[in-house]
């Protein structure tokens, strides 16, 4: 009963050792970069990129595509989002930016309607008020101005209260403004700017 068991393990063992020895394929060409040595699995070794077949090649393409496009719908996905959080009703009418409102130096927010705008001067300066109206909460409307002043080398923030409302001066262009904060009704909200010049 030995020598039975130990002839058929011999036959399993010159079986699998010439099918081994047939399977195997020459080298292939590469695909996207990946180059394929051998179709024989590679022991690991660490900090040594292991070799791929192709068929590995072409599925880890695969697979990168397809992470690839799923990043670049997400990310059209939340740009609409972002824009949706920003327009306002295209049926309301905004009223003129004044001339010489420095718009360089206070830019308008994407998609905010001008409520009221004025200019008047006095004693060779001027001062413009604006309102806007912007589909954002007075919090989102906060940062977006206060981050933009805050990362400027130019503008220093001389006053804050945190959502409500901050002051600016450049220096350089003698520039004041004062930026206030207030929410309308769900997230619409109105941004109030004196700027002095």
């Amino acid at each position: 009963m030995l020598k039975k068991i130990i002839v058929f393990a011999l036959s399993v063992v010159v079986v699998l050792g010439v099918l081994t020895a047939c399977g195997k394929k020459p080298v292939e060409t590469a695909v996207d970069g990946l180059t394929p040595v051998s179709t024989e699995p590679v022991a690991q070794v660490p900090y040594v990129t292991p070799q791929v077949t192709v068929e590995e090649a072409k599925v880890i393409h695969e697979e990168q595509k397809k992470v690839a496009e799923k990043a670049r719908a997400e990310e059209k996905q939340a740009e609409k989002q972002i824009a949706k959080k920003v327009v306002t009703s295209s049926v309301s009418v905004s009223a003129p930016i004044p001339d010489g409102f420095p718009v360089n130096n206070i830019p308008i927010m994407q998609g905010a309607q001008i409520v009221s705008a004025s200019k008047s001067e006095s004693n060779g300066s001027s001062t413009y008020n604006m309102v806007l109206r912007v589909n954002i909460p007075k919090e989102d409307g906060y940062k977006y101005y206060f981050d933009l002043y805050d990362a400027m080398g130019s503008a220093q923030i001389t006053s804050k209260k945190p959502n409500e409302s901050f002051a600016i001066e450049r220096a350089k262009s003698g520039l004041k403004a004062t930026f206030t904060f207030e929410n309308e009704e769900d997230a619409v909200s109105t941004i109030t700017i004196k700027a002095t010049l």
